[in-house]
Order: C-alpha cells, then structure tokens, then sequence
C-alpha cells in the first residue's frame, strides 16, 4: 500500500495565538522502518537483536523498541513508553496505537503505533523516550548534556 493511500498522519498544533487550542494537522512523509533502526542504533549502547520474528533493539539487555511486520499495509513499531505517554497518544490520535492483543498488559507501557500516522519529529521523540526507559540511570546521567536524548 502506497503512503498516498493510508490514513493520514496527524499532528496536534496550536490552532489559536493564545496556544490554548490544539487540532490536528496532517504533515510530510512518515519514518520508515531503516529510518527508526538508524536512530535507534546511534542511541547509546543500543545494539540490534532479534526477538522472536523481529528485530529489537536494546540497551544493556533491555529492549525499548521491536519492528514487527507490516500488519494490513501499515507499517508499525512497538516501544517501551510510559503509560502516561500512551495514555496521550491514545487520546491525541486513538486511530496511531495499534492493538498488541493478547500482549497488551495495562501499564507495562509497551506501545504500538502505525507509524504512517505518527509525524517524524514526534516519532523520534518518542524513540528516544523509549530508550531511556530502559537505560540505567547512570548511562542516562552521563548523557545529560546530550540534548538528542
């Protein structure tokens, strides 16, 4: 399936001077699959594994993010998120998260999202996010300065 025929990706904006109001947007292309692997992988100590059909990515053993295969002509990714974070993106954009059926376990945070629907920037964000979700403290620490975490 083409990206001209999916749903359209939305972003929330401030839609008034005051910012008070958000509304959706829809914005340019969508990462790709090799686009979340290349920034997934320049996290630190991020390293490549398989889990199970798929490829993960982990930090020190713990994975922050798994690809899973196309599931009716979207392209997905799942990624270790806090729950309130879930919880928004739930909220912003209900039709982005994508069910995990029987491994969706309420506030483990595990997310899946149809990454057509999520605009880059947000999506890297959320990326990062995921990573140090994961990350010991002292890892995240000694990167405190690193303003791409």
């Amino acid at each position: 399936m083409t990206n001209s025929a999916r749903s359209p990706r939305v972003v929330m904006v401030r839609s008034d001077p005051s910012g008070s109001r958000l509304e959706p947007r829809n914005e340019g292309p969508p990462m790709t699959h090799a686009d979340i692997r290349a920034l997934a992988l320049s996290l630190p100590e991020a390293e490549e594994l398989p889990h199970f059909d798929r490829p993960s990515f982990r930090v020190r053993g713990k994975i922050f993010i798994t690809l899973p295969p196309s599931k009716d002509g979207r392209d997905l990714v799942v990624l270790k998120l806090p729950p309130i974070v879930k919880e928004s993106l739930q909220q912003t954009d209900p039709d982005a998260i994508v069910s995990l059926g029987a491994w969706e376990k309420p506030g483990s945070g595990w997310t899946q999202l149809d990454i057509g629907r999520m605009d880059s920037e947000t999506l890297a964000d959320l990326v990062r996010l995921a990573w140090r979700q994961v990350a010991p403290k002292r890892l995240i620490a000694g990167r405190a300065n690193d303003r791409d975490l």
